[in-house]
């Protein structure tokens, strides 16, 4: 009896000894897991921070880049001067960052001559579908004398869109004209308007337009930039017109054209017109191989204007000129405002210059 007693007691010490180390090792696994669950969960935690910081750093950089790339960051006082530009106005803008690099004169009136072209056609486009058919009418007898012509014949039937080749390309006065006629018409609902009612009409709406575009400083009084004294201009309102010009396809597509050719619906002529914008010719002395188009213009009053934009390196700029002394001057002042941003390196002047003086950056 005392035997089984004796068993029992040892069967119940080895039972508490096994609970107690069961117990134990239950305890230290569940210690365990808690322990690994909370290093895990702190590697992850810096994990997530190295990320986040990786994240930052890549925004931050990107940004970085993003502000200074390409990298025309120049100091343009030490690299052009107003005084050696011919043009008696000028302005270099910096589209892709929305700045104002160069300005000489840039609120001094100036006629536009032919780069009036520009709110000519943006009028019309503002009011009229490219596709529409214009018959040229007697209209075109109402250009200057000596003026540059599309050689548009009367009875002609053209598109709207063609039209605005006509005008851009070879400059053509008589193009915008039977473009400011046509619109009038149409707009106004009275196709029995005179040509020179119908002009009239249209130049209140290039006015109108200008308006909108906030040109205070400037006033349009025909199509084609023929010289009247109340049709001016200055170089900060045609930078107005020049960066809503470059939003109309229809214009930036013309003057960046080399040539364009169409046929007339009703009478089969066929017009061919090349630019006069000898910047874009690479066989031509005045090439530049950035230029994409815009409009140039002349006239004695106004001297050799030039309204151009130019891109590389994923920077696009506008460079107006208004006055320049000669078709020279004009490309030579045209290619230095460029090369002022994209090769300062390349800038020539004319060999007589007046002497240096400050530049007005902005």
């Amino acid at each position: 009896m005392k035997n089984k007693k004796t068993t029992r007691r040892r069967v119940n010490y080895v039972n508490v000894i096994i609970f107690a180390l069961v117990s134990a090792f239950l305890m230290y696994s569940v210690i365990f897991l808690i322990y690994r669950d909370m290093n895990k969960k702190a590697d992850e935690k810096a994990a997530n921070a190295a990320e986040r910081a990786v994240t930052v750093t890549e925004i931050t950089e990107t940004a970085e880049e993003t502000t200074t790339t390409p990298g025309y960051n120049y100091d343009y006082t030490d690299i052009i001067n107003p005084d050696r530009i011919s043009a008696k106005s000028a302005i270099i803008y910096n589209k892709t960052t929305n700045t104002i690099l160069f300005e000489k004169n840039p609120d001094f009136r100036c006629y536009p001559a032919s780069t009036t072209k520009l709110i000519t056609a943006m009028t019309a486009l503002e009011k009229i579908s490219p596709d529409t058919v214009f018959t040229v009418g007697t209209e075109i007898q109402l250009i200057g004398e000596g003026s540059s012509s599309a050689y548009l014949n009367e009875g002609s039937q053209l598109t709207l869109g063609d039209l605005i080749y006509g005008m851009l390309l070879p400059s053509g006065n008589d193009a915008a004209y039977t473009i400011a006629v046509n619109t009038a018409r149409t707009v106004s609902g009275n196709p029995a308007m005179t040509d020179a009612e119908a002009v009239e009409y249209f130049c209140g709406l290039m006015n109108d337009l200008a308006a909108e575009l906030e040109m205070d400083s400037s006033h349009f009084a025909d199509p084609d930039g023929w010289y009247r004294e109340d049709h001016y201009v200055t170089a900060s309102d045609m930078l107005k017109a020049a960066r809503a010009a470059i939003e109309y396809p229809q214009i930036t597509a013309a003057s960046s054209s080399l040539s364009y050719r169409v046929t007339s619906a009703s009478d089969g002529i066929v017009y061919v017109w090349e630019n006069n914008n000898k910047i874009l010719f690479e066989d031509s002395e005045y090439y530049f191989p950035y230029a994409d188009g815009l409009k140039t213009g002349f006239t004695d009053e106004a001297g050799y204007c030039y309204v151009a934009t130019a891109s590389k390196d994923n920077t696009e700029i506008i460079a107006l000129i208004f006055g320049s002394s000669s078709l020279d001057d004009r490309y030579r002042d045209i290619k230095n405002l460029f090369n002022a941003v994209f090769e300062p390196s390349a800038i020539s002047y004319a060999e007589t210059t007046a002497p240096d003086q400050p530049v007005v950056v902005g």
